[in-house]
């Protein structure tokens, strides 16, 4: 499928969450990509996040358009909203986005301590639990 038809479903998509016009217009005209930080602040994704963007794009065969992250005191998750080349899929998955529901690519790092097991032979650790 052409870039064209899923940029221009992203930006249908966009439109239907109804996210701030620069976001949309910024993606539309300059392929930037924002995101959401829940409860605080909207800022442009990064280089290394663009590189990751990329490298799921290519891997998964999707057009990201938009990342929403939330931050919490054990995990930082980033949710990769998106359109695919299931083009059959796209009326019904706009039909959940006029109810604030879709399917996203979620990444999460964990934050917290953990409690483990561990052996030690000859000064090395040989094995966790």
């Amino acid at each position: 499928m052409k870039y064209s038809e899923l940029k221009n479903e992203a930006i249908k998509r966009m439109q239907i969450l109804k996210l701030e016009d620069k976001i949309i217009q910024d993606f539309k005209d300059k392929n930037i990509l924002y995101i959401s930080n829940l409860g605080r602040t909207l800022e442009v994704a990064d280089d290394e996040q663009i590189q990751f963007v990329k490298d799921i794009e290519q891997t998964k065969n999707i057009l990201v358009y938009h990342l929403i992250h939330r931050t919490t005191q054990y995990q930082d998750t980033t949710y990769y909203l998106f359109v695919d080349n299931n083009k059959k899929e796209w009326k019904a998955e706009k039909k959940d986005l006029e109810n604030q529901f879709t399917l996203a690519l979620c990444y999460t790092k964990v934050k917290s301590f953990n409690e483990i097991g561990m052996w030690i032979k000859d000064g090395k650790v040989t094995d966790i639990t």
